[in-house]
């Protein structure tokens, strides 16, 4: 598994994308105060103070409808689901969510052992938290990145339960925290 110059770019890119995007709703949050301020002032006879806390609102406002709206997934819809491939699962942890979809569906993990789970997913990064009773060695989580996700802490992770009385194989698999 080799990652391409595109591929590269595209995880650079969904690492700081967080970051650029709320730089951008910031600045145009800030543009968007600024002209109503300058009209304001400019046009009517309102005091400054009024008019500064007016497009300070409004600045406010625009940011905290986009940051809504994309937590949302109002911006950018999340995909639906896509062909699992082990080889794209390992180099590109942003498509997980399509092919995570995908792998539930077919059921495709059912009776495996885990380390062969552990050679199809590579990369296991989840903190799924086990139910209580549970032994900690039943599960395995691996998140699953969407571009609505960003702004929260914790995204969803994709879950394999193992059962220890069919010889730790798979029983279910489901995603967690969508």
């Amino acid at each position: 598994m080799s990652f391409t110059s595109s591929d590269s770019l595209l995880k650079h890119l969904y690492d700081w994308a967080p970051f650029l995007l709320l730089l951008a709703t910031l600045a145009g949050s800030v543009g968007a105060a600024r002209l109503l301020h300058l009209a304001l002032t400019r046009s009517t006879r309102l005091q400054r103070t009024h008019a500064l806390a007016a497009s300070v609102l409004l600045g406010i406002t625009v940011f905290l409808g986009v940051v809504i709206a994309w937590s949302a997934g109002a911006v950018v819809p999340d995909p639906g689901p896509r062909p699992f491939t082990p080889e794209t699962w390992a180099s590109r942890p942003w498509d997980r969510w399509a092919m995570a979809q995908d792998i539930v569906d077919s059921d495709r993990l059912i009776g495996m052992t885990r380390e062969q789970v552990e050679s199809l997913l590579v990369g296991r990064d989840g903190s799924y938290n086990d139910p209580p009773g549970s032994s900690q060695l039943d599960y395995d989580a691996w998140m699953l990145y969407r571009p609505r996700d960003m702004f929260i802490p914790f995204p969803p992770e994709l879950v394999v339960r193992y059962d220890s009385d069919s010889g730790g194989r798979v029983v279910h698999v489901f995603i967690w925290g969508e």
